[in-house]
């Protein structure tokens, strides 16, 4: 489930990326003028948005969005094709209780934020339902602040995510329930349907959740390791945030 939600956030564009973001500031590690460090030698910040994952997408992700795929295609073309009552109600009920999952999951990741930890050795990422995610100081390859520019225009996004997919959303199931009104097609059918189509509701609601709250932030900063790791961190001082990375190696 955890996988299925990154894949979805890899395709949404959870990262900028430099051929679309200009930089405004990039330096290697150790080379960046710096800020002074918390007297305690730690820094705690529990208000921020990270997003951690490889740079680009790895093998186990890619063959896991196509088996997600393939899942997908064959439960909906088996919930509308096979005869079998129990057997099409038992696939609809699959695949409406995964696209809900995914939906909960990203929304609830978003919602509760995650909180970020500076030692004088390492950085360690906290994340709701994720493990923590430690970064030595020595595997940081390089660290820059860049302005905060979706993959998708964020005005698009919100006609696409706010009214275009309501709107088409809504006049399918008023389709749905005129037919299953005038008795065209059966109650296990329409309750199939209409479960799928609220399940993709929630899941656009939570994706346009998840590009809404990182856009409140004008500047967002990448940390990228020796292991091709990249940590995206979303928050109100990313330059506070890089200064301390720095000051305390």
């Amino acid at each position: 489930m955890m996988q299925i939600a990154e894949i979805i956030r890899s395709y949404l564009g959870w990262c900028p990326n430099k051929m679309i973001t200009p930089v405004m500031k990039e330096a290697p590690w150790r080379e960046t003028e710096s800020r002074s460090v918390p007297t305690q030698g730690t820094y705690m910040n529990d208000e921020l948005i990270v997003d951690y994952g490889s740079t680009g997408i790895s093998l186990p992700f890619f063959i896991g969005g196509i088996i997600a795929g393939l899942i997908g295609i064959f439960v909906t073309v088996f919930t509308l094709i096979v005869p079998v009552v129990f057997l099409s109600l038992l696939a609809a009920i699959i695949w409406c209780g995964l696209i809900f999952s995914v939906a909960i999951v990203i929304f609830y990741q978003d919602l509760k934020k995650a909180s970020l930890e500076i030692t004088r050795e390492a950085f360690i990422i906290r994340r709701v339902l994720h493990r923590p995610v430690v970064i030595r100081k020595d595997t940081i390859a390089s660290m820059e602040v860049r302005y905060n520019v979706p993959p998708v225009p964020f005005r698009l996004q919100k006609v696409l995510f706010l009214f275009v997919i309501p709107v088409s959303s809504a006049v399918v199931i008023l389709g749905e329930t005129l037919q299953f009104a005038s008795g065209e097609i059966a109650a296990s059918l329409f309750f199939q349907r209409l479960s799928f189509d609220i399940g993709i509701a929630m899941l656009v609601l939570a994706l346009y959740y998840h590009s809404r709250v990182r856009m409140q932030y004008p500047e967002i900063l990448i940390v990228t390791t020796t292991t091709k790791k990249l940590a995206g961190i979303y928050g109100k001082n990313p330059e506070e945030i890089e200064g301390i990375l720095v000051k305390s190696a």
